[in-house]
């Protein structure tokens, strides 16, 4: 992300290349959304980027112990999801399709 788009990175529909030669790309609201669910939750978010090599974004979810340790007893073989609480959001048909068979693959 160009420094200029950085600014804009989690407003509503901003793209970092709106140019008529960019053949794939979202709507813009996935950063968006995600940032307004983080914010509900008293998360600070932040993020580096590398125009051309790619971003990286931080958070820091606190969970109570026992919701914790609930998730760990049930789930000690990390490769197998089930029972966890996951919530997947995605606006392209193809994304959501291969997240739901990566999730299964984990048994969630």
């Amino acid at each position: 992300i160009n420094k200029a788009a950085q600014a804009n990175v989690f407003k509503e529909f901003p793209q970092a290349d709106s140019s008529p030669s960019r053949k794939v790309g979202g709507t813009g609201l996935g950063l968006s959304i995600w940032h307004r669910l983080i914010h509900l939750l008293n998360v600070k978010i932040s993020f580096t980027s590398k125009e051309n090599n790619g971003s990286t974004f931080f958070y820091h979810l606190r969970f109570e112990e026992s919701l914790l340790d609930s998730l760990l007893k049930k789930n000690k073989d990390v490769t197998n999801l089930e029972g966890c609480p996951i919530f997947v959001a995605d606006d392209t048909t193809i994304n959501q399709i291969g997240g739901i068979k990566m999730l299964q693959a984990h048994n969630a």
